[in-house]
C-alpha cells in the first residue's frame, strides 16, 4: 500500500501522542514497549509512525520558537495533538512550509544547520564559527562591533578593529553582553541561561537585570550566567571548543549528558536507558558521524543500540 494513502485520523491522533511523549526525553522503559506494541499493531499503525518520525525529524531542525509550540505544548495538550495530527495527515509537503514561515530565527544574518558547523570572517577579520543549529545577527557600525546570539554556540576570535577609533566588540545573548578585551572566547545559548568560556584574553559580563554589577572573566574560566546573576567561575575545560575540529570529547561525562550532547548533531530522537543513564564515558567521539560514534560507544561500553529508523535511537543495557 502507497504511504500516501490516507490513513485513519483516530490512528495519527495515536501517533501524534506518542511523537510528543518520546520527544519529552521522560518516557519508561514500560512505556517505551507499549509504544513499540502500539506500532506494531497493523500495517497501518506502522505507516502512520513513519510518518510521525519524518515529522519530528522535520521538526528536530525548526528553532524552538516553532517546534516547542507543538512538541511541548503550554496550553492546550488537546489542541497541541490536533495540530500534529493535521500536520501527519497533510504529509511532508505542508511540512516543508510550516518550516518556513517567516519568524524571527529564519531571519537571523548566519546560521547552520543541524550537525554543520560554519566559518565566517567578519569585516573587521574576526573570526566566527557557528556550531550545529545555531543562528545570529551582526551589526557593525561606527560605535559598536556587535553578534547578537539568536541560539546556539559560537566560537569567537577577535580581531583588531581596524578603524582609528577602536570600537568595543560586544557578543549579545538573552541573559545579557559580553564585552570581548582582546580574546577568543566561547558562547552558548542555553533554555534559561547563557555560558561562556575564555580561552584568551578576558570578557567583561552584564547581566541583563539592571543593577547587577559586571565581572570580567580572565583567560581559563569559565562561567553560567542568567539575567539575574553569574554563577562561580570554574577552570575552563580545553576541549569544550573541540566542536569546530569535528569532535566532541568527554572526560567520565555520564552517558546520559553525552548522549544529549550527541543529540545536537543529529536529527530525530536519541533516548537512553535510566539503567545506564550514569555511566561515565571518556573518549573522542566524530560529531560529523554521530552513528559511527553510536557505534563506538556500543563497542566499549555495556550497551546496545536499537533503531526504529535512523531518527529513533534508543541506547539500552546489553
Amino acid at each position: 500500500m502507497s504511504s500516501t494513502t490516507a490513513i485513519d485520523g483516530h490512528i495519527l491522533d495515536e501517533a501524534a501522542v506518542w511523537l510528543m511523549r518520546l520527544h519529552a526525553g521522560d518516557i519508561t522503559e514500560a512505556q517505551r514497549r507499549d509504544w513499540q506494541q502500539w506500532c506494531q499493531r497493523s500495517p497501518e499503525h506502522e505507516r502512520a509512525w513513519q510518518r510521525a518520525a519524518q515529522l519530528g525529524q522535520t521538526l528536530s531542525v525548526i528553532p524552538p520558537a516553532i517546534g516547542k509550540q507543538v512538541l511541548q505544548p503550554r496550553t492546550s495538550r488537546r489542541k497541541a495533538v490536533k495540530a500534529l495530527s493535521l500536520l501527519l495527515a497533510a504529509g511532508p509537503a505542508a511540512w516543508l512550509g510550516y518550516r518556513l514561515l517567516p519568524l524571527d530565527e529564519w531571519r537571523a544574518d548566519y546560521s547552520s544547520s543541524v550537525g554543520q558547523q560554519r566559518r565566517i570572517v567578519l569585516d573587521d577579520g574576526t573570526r566566527l564559527t557557528l556550531n550545529t543549529a545555531s543562528a545570529v545577527d551582526v551589526i557593525f557600525d561606527r560605535q559598536r562591533r556587535q553578534i547578537n546570539l539568536r541560539r546556539g554556540e559560537i566560537l569567537i576570535d577577535t580581531a583588531k578593529d581596524p578603524q582609528a577609533t577602536p570600537r568595543p566588540f560586544l557578543v549579545q545573548s538573552a541573559q545579557g553582553t559580553m564585552q570581548a578585551l582582546g580574546t577568543r572566547f566561547l558562547v552558548r545559548q542555553w533554555p534559561q541561561a547563557s555560558s561562556i568560556a575564555v580561552f584568551e584574553g578576558a570578557v567583561r559580563i552584564q547581566p541583563a537585570t539592571a543593577g547587577i554589577p559586571a565581572r570580567t572573566l580572565q583567560a581559563g574560566w569559565q562561567m553560567r550566567f542568567d539575567s539575574a546573576g553569574m554563577d562561580a567561575p570554574q577552570a575552563a575545560d580545553d576541549s569544550a571548543s573541540a566542536w569546530s575540529s569535528g569532535m566532541l570529547v568527554a572526560d567520565r561525562l555520564p552517558l546520559r549528558a553525552l548522549l544529549a550532547e550527541l543529540g545536537r548533531y543529529r536529527h530525530g530522537q536519541l533516548g537512553c536507558d535510566e539503567q545506564i543513564a550514569q555511566l561515565p564515558v571518556s573518549g573522542a567521539f566524530p560529531i560529523d558521524n554521530t552513528d559511527a560514534a553510536l557505534a563506538l560507544l556500543a563497542h566499549s561500553l555495556p550497551v546496545r543500540l536499537q533503531y526504529l529508523t535512523r531518527y529513533w535511537v534508543s541506547v539500552l543495557p546489553r
